[in-house]
């Protein structure tokens, strides 16, 4: 795993912070996280480990119970505007202009956030072409879909550079034609020097995107680095696809989707069989070769699939 990253690196620093319910319900307990200029973390986890009240905590909307956030240094607190001057929030479920058409609104919130009336109405043309709302013509935004209104939403947090945007499941509703818009912009946003925050469970598509990523389950931070690096912390099997018409030996490795199909075998290598698999693989190659075959480790989906699904998940400490 990385160093950690000093406070004085950091747009975002979060120390022990934990909020709890009336129950008592813990939301979070004592998260630490990091995040510096150009990067975009992930924030990932089941349903009810702590992603949106953490979200709603960063960008001032939330109190915590204990613990500080800190966004340039400053502490974010309820109500603090020159803190919240230096941030963008995507909401999970986008309050917008009601009765604006989708370039009026981000016309309008460019005004807000400092752009002049001309560059207001450019930047909000670009972004109504690249997010697809040109169609959609005059229709005033309390007229259009779910997924549509997200896409003004995350149009919004795009307008203007902030050191800070925070995204609560940006591409959620999306079709799968304007995800890809939304991943793009999403990765121009820390190009341009932005610290993003993102929210999400989609992990296949996140993880293409991501920088790092920090596991909330149940309120607790349960890794936190790079993607690889949180990868191998939680699954360090293989995965191997044999190709058709090749068995693997008599070996506890474990068959993935009931063994052999038309597309080949695959199969699942613990860590203390590595170098007897891969012996194995190198001996038949020598053989006779493979005309395909593949070795890689878990994506991000598959590593939390199979934590999550666990009998007995270790309480994983953060690995940075």
């Amino acid at each position: 795993m990385v160093a950690a990253t000093t406070a004085a690196d950091a747009v975002l620093v979060a120390e022990g912070v934990s909020r709890t319910y009336p129950g008592p319900v813990v939301a979070l307990a004592g998260v630490d996280l990091t995040l510096t200029p150009g990067r975009i973390l992930g924030l990932i986890g089941p349903n009810g480990a702590g992603k949106t009240t953490f979200a709603r905590i960063a960008v001032g909307l939330l109190a915590p119970t204990a613990g500080k956030v800190h966004v340039l240094g400053r502490e974010v607190r309820l109500g603090r505007r020159e803190v919240q001057r230096a941030i963008a929030y995507m909401r999970q479920e986008p309050q917008l202009f009601a009765d604006l058409t989708p370039g009026e609104a981000l016309a309008l919130l460019g005004r807000l956030r400092g752009l002049g009336a001309a560059a207001a109405r450019r930047r909000a043309a670009e972004l109504v072409e690249r997010l697809g709302l040109g169609p959609l013509g005059q229709r005033p935004i309390a007229a259009l879909s779910g997924g549509e209104r997200q896409r003004v939403a995350l149009g919004a947090a795009a307008l203007v550079p902030t050191p800070l945007v925070v995204l609560d499941e940006p591409t959620a509703a999306l079709d799968a034609d304007f995800r890809a818009a939304a991943w793009t912009l999403i990765r121009e946003l820390s190009e341009r020097g932005s610290a993003v925050l993102l929210v999400t469970h989609l992990l296949a598509e996140a993880q293409a995107v991501v920088d790092d990523v920090a596991v909330l389950v149940g309120g607790r931070l349960r890794a936190f680095g790079p993607v690889a690096d949180v990868v191998r912390a939680i699954d360090r099997r293989l995965r191997v696809r044999l190709p058709p018409g090749v068995s693997p030996p008599s070996a506890p490795w474990s068959r993935v989707g009931g063994g052999a199909t038309r597309r080949g075998c695959d199969l699942l290598v613990a860590p203390e069989d590595h170098p007897a698999s891969l012996g194995w693989l190198a001996e038949r190659s020598a053989l006779g070769g493979f005309e395909a075959l593949e070795i890689r480790s878990p994506s991000l989906e598959e590593a939390m699939a199979a934590w999550l699904d666990a009998p007995h998940r270790p309480d994983r400490p953060a690995s940075r």
